[in-house]
């Protein structure tokens, strides 16, 4: 339905474009522009990334707490509609890692606690190989979190190397 939508109104040129980066649909794209990322090196926009999931799970989250809401109403509404976008968008692993990282990072929030990546990291992968151990052999599990295993391991590095807060 969300496709439909998108092509009515930006026309099949720009709405299949506008699908392939929202909705991770690449079928309806038109062949041209679809060489144009690939030949400019930024195909990978095209992919449903965790970071896509941060930017909607976190901005509604934030923008919720920013109004009023306490920790629990904003982190179920972040959370339900990010769930509901893993289901659109086809529940690949890399978006479940990203889910299941934002509910801890919620829960944490919810309970006072401290947020860990590199424990959130861990518990997801324990979660998607509990429920399907094959996953590890996934070449999209194996990039999904060893990036984020790097991120999460030279942060320190770099910040210390460039002078950033962590």
């Amino acid at each position: 339905r969300w496709k439909e939508l998108l092509l009515r109104h930006l026309g099949e040129y720009y709405g299949g474009t506008m699908s392939a980066i929202l909705l991770g649909e690449k079928s309806g794209m038109d062949d041209g522009m679809k060489k144009l990322y690939q030949k400019n090196g930024i195909s990978h926009i095209l992919a449903i990334s965790g970071l896509h999931m941060s930017f909607i799970g976190m901005g509604l989250y934030s923008m919720l707490r920013r109004m009023g809401f306490s920790f629990a109403p904003a982190g179920i509404a972040g959370g339900t509609v990010l769930l509901l976008y893993t289901v659109m968008i086809g529940a690949g692993v890399s978006a479940l890692r990203a889910l299941i990282m934002f509910l801890v990072r919620i829960g944490a929030d919810i309970t006072g606690r401290d947020y860990d990546l590199p424990t959130s990291l861990a518990l997801s992968a324990a979660i998607l190989c509990a429920v399907q151990p094959l996953n590890l052999l996934d070449a999209g599990f194996q990039l999904s979190f060893g990036a984020i295993l790097g991120i999460s391991l030279f942060h320190p590095v770099f910040s210390e190397m460039f002078g950033c807060a962590g």
